[in-house]
């Protein structure tokens, strides 16, 4: 008798042993934390893009709402109807990529506009196949995307002129329209005239050249480009050629 009572004394100390989690992750109940190979990240943003955040919030102001790191499946989908492969291979390509930073309607939340910001990051090949992807999907999701390059100090004139160029075109002359887009376009396709401009580049005091736009919808526009492109984007329009 004596030993049967010590058995269940065994078996009863066994049995919470398990429970309390120090036996190791048990079924019941809440699951030991410790048995999950995860921490906390120190924050969600790197300093560039705290940095960068901080310039956009004043220029938006109250205007819109800032979203950070989004995931861009959850900013544009892919159609449906579409052979269950494919639709799978597209999704497949924007379930893991996120945006930067969005804007979106401080009311509906309406997703209005993406912005990337460009570290030395994206000189990278990889970097340069993905940023061109996301270039291409947003685009055809009709969802404006915006590219700045990381700098310690930003020029938030600069940055609101992007943000309105595409949030309210019709607040700008045609004129000033064509001058921002010549400025802040990534790709444009560009002829080399054989003349160097006297003057530096105001953003990093490399000489200036004279180039004109090739193709596209900027085709015959002049403008003084850095020679230091593309790690220095800086151009400024001369006026339309013959």
């Amino acid at each position: 008798m004596e030993f049967l009572f010590i058995l269940l004394l065994v078996i009863f100390a066994i049995v919470m042993y398990k429970l309390s989690g120090f036996g190791g992750r048990v079924k019941l109940g809440q699951p030991n934390q410790e048995t999950y190979p995860y921490f906390k990240n120190t924050a969600l943003l790197t300093p560039a893009e705290i940095s960068f955040r901080h310039s956009l919030k004043i220029v938006v102001g109250d205007s819109y709402d800032i979203n950070s790191k989004v995931r861009l499946a959850d900013l544009i989908s892919v159609h449906k109807g579409l052979p269950k492969s494919e639709w799978s291979r597209s999704f497949n390509q924007i379930k893991a990529k996120h945006v930067d930073f969005i804007l979106v309607d401080k009311t509906t939340t309406e997703i209005l506009c993406g912005i990337e910001l460009d570290d030395s990051s994206h000189n990278n090949p990889k970097r340069q196949n993905r940023d061109s992807f996301l270039d291409a999907a947003m685009k055809s999701a009709k969802l404006p995307l915006l590219r700045f390059k990381a700098e310690q100090t930003y020029n938030s004139k600069e940055i609101e002129e992007a943000i309105n160029l595409v949030l309210k075109p019709s607040l700008m002359s045609p004129d000033e329209s064509e001058e921002i887009k010549v400025r802040i376009e990534p790709d444009l396709d560009v002829n080399k005239i054989d003349e160097f401009i006297t003057g530096k580049c105001p953003q990093c005091n490399a000489e200036l050249v004279e180039r004109k736009a090739s193709k596209g919808r900027h085709e015959g526009v002049r403008f003084l480009g850095c020679s230091n492109f593309p790690k220095c984007r800086y151009r400024k329009v001369l006026g339309e050629s013959n």
